[in-house]
């Protein structure tokens, strides 16, 4: 479907690192780390889709950035 790899190029304007990696129950999942404004920012963009994708429902999590992360990349 292309959506991790739109995700990964959508990471790439904003200064956020983490991954997306697809679940086994079809779901995708998308871990962002950054200031408050880039999260919210490239999440919100993320959910709208390529326009190509059907997002049926969204769950968001915020948690203490941990700092596990050097870029964004997809995550097999």
């Amino acid at each position: 479907m292309g959506f991790r790899y739109f995700t990964c190029r959508l990471a790439a304007n904003y200064p956020v690192t983490g991954y997306v990696r697809n679940l086994p129950d079809e779901d995708v999942e998308i871990v962002a780390e950054g200031e408050k404004w880039a999260v919210e920012s490239f999440i919100e963009e993320a959910v709208r889709g390529p326009g190509y994708a059907l997002i049926l429902n969204v769950k968001s999590y915020v948690e203490n950035p941990q700092g596990n992360f050097r870029s964004f990349g997809i995550k097999y």
